[in-house]
This record gives C-alpha cells, structure tokens and sequence, in this order.
C-alpha cells in the first residue's frame, strides 16, 4: 500500500511540474490594447499573440499544407481576426457607439525555433473612429482572453482627460501625455475627454 501511495505522489508532483512549465510558456498579457486620443479622432490597436489557438488557425489558413501562411493566406487571417475583434471591442461617446473602421491588420507568423518555445500567432489590428471636437465620456470595453486581465494604454495628445474609473486628471493639451496601469476586465474603462481647442 505504501509503495502504491508513494507512486501517486511521484505522479502527482510530475503532473504538477509538466502544468508549471507549460504555463511558464505562455504569455502574461496575450492582448493588450492601446488607444491613441487627439483632435478629431481616436485610434485603438489591439496587439493579439495566440499560442494554442494560433496553431488551430495555421491550420485553418495554410491551405496550401506548407506549413507556413504566405502573405494571401495571412491576409485572409488578417480579415478574419479583424472581423472577430471589431465585434470584441466597444467604444462608446456620451453612451453612442461610435463606428470603428479597421486601418491596417498585420499577421505574423511564429514558428517554433531548435529549443524555443512553441509557435504561435502575432496579430495587430489598427481601428480608428471620428472623435467629435466637443468630445464627451468615452467608454472602452474590450473581452480579454479566457482568464487574463487585459492591460490598455492610453495616449492622449491635445486633449484634457479625466479618467473616471482609476479617478485621475491628465492634463494633456500642450503636448501628449501616455497613461499606464489600466486593465478592462468585467467594466468597461470610462473616461471625459475634452479636445484642447474646447478646454480653453
């Protein structure tokens, strides 16, 4: 009995340190998103890497089987996964949502070096939407990946920003100023943003 016990500890403890070194490998923040506010426009990229789903969608795409995704199939992706984050990602004004028209989407792919780690998928898709000069509260929500917070940087140039969820002022209207530390998880980010040609 006790040489069966000692054999279910061993096997436990290797179970528990093939789970850690898996985990080790992947990414802390596998998205992160940045927002870009000034005069006239906001701009929203969403930096995406994948590791288990990515292999998934090689597949999908490699429809040659070469086991690479050339610049067509990449496009293709691209398209795909813009559309799939467009439907992710609200933006509001004033509790309006604004349009966001995908600029630029850009897949790369990962393979697995001699001793890395796995490959995987790197996507980056830019979105971009008017911003009214009386500008207003915003809101920006986002779904982070199953089990991870999603971390988002704001950049705000020539506008004056009262951020309502961490209740912090940036004064940003002579020049930019980059605002760190902000996770979207269950609540949407809020903020008022008024462009410096109103703040004045």
């Amino acid at each position: 009995m006790r040489t069966v016990m000692r054999s279910v500890g061993i096997c436990a403890a290797l179970l528990a340190f093939v789970a850690s070194a898996a985990s080790a490998h992947r990414l802390a923040y596998p998205r992160r998103d940045s927002l870009r506010l000034e005069p006239g426009r906001l701009v929203l990229t969403v930096n995406h890497e994948m590791e288990e789903e990515g292999l998934s969608l090689k597949a999908r795409f490699d429809h040659d089987e070469d086991g690479r995704l050339s610049d067509a199939e990449e496009g293709l992706l691209g398209a795909f996964l813009s559309h799939r984050i467009q439907r992710a990602v609200h933006v509001e004004l004033d509790g309006a949502p604004l349009k966001l028209v995908v600029t630029s989407a850009s897949v790369e792919d990962q393979p697995r070096e001699p001793g890395g780690h796995d490959d995987h998928l790197g996507v980056v898709i830019v979105l971009e939407a008017p911003l009214p000069a009386t500008g207003g509260v915003l809101s920006v929500s986002d779904v982070p990946p199953q089990g991870h917070r999603l971390p988002l940087a704001v950049v705000a140039e020539h506008v004056h920003l009262a951020d309502l969820s961490m209740g912090r002022v940036i004064d940003a209207t002579p020049s930019h100023e980059t605002v760190e530390g902000i996770t979207i998880e269950a609540t949407p980010w809020r903020a008022r943003v008024v462009p410096a040609a109103v703040s004045r």
